[in-house]
């Protein structure tokens, strides 16, 4: 947390930016606090568990992907001979 004598040791062009920052930061937030009121976002999560929730997805993918690839193998090679 920057305490009031770090933000008098900044140069104004630091401060701009941080007040850049924070700016988008609370639109941000105004942004998201009206669409949960509005009902258009149906869940409020924090970082870590999004994060985590977006990881399981994609190892589900990568399995769901893996149990698509047809592996071929002698035996198979045979077996697929022996049809024609």
């Amino acid at each position: 947390m920057m305490t009031r004598t770090d933000l008098k040791m900044m140069d104004s062009k630091e401060l701009r930016e941080l007040r850049s920052l924070i700016g988008k930061e609370l639109d941000f937030r105004a942004k998201i606090g009206q669409e949960l009121e509005n009902g258009r976002i149906k869940e409020w999560v924090s970082a870590t568990e999004w994060s985590a929730r977006i990881q399981k997805q994609k190892e589900k993918e990568i399995v769901r992907r893996m149990n698509k690839i047809t592996i071929t193998t002698p035996d198979t090679i045979n077996k697929d001979d022996s049809r024609t």
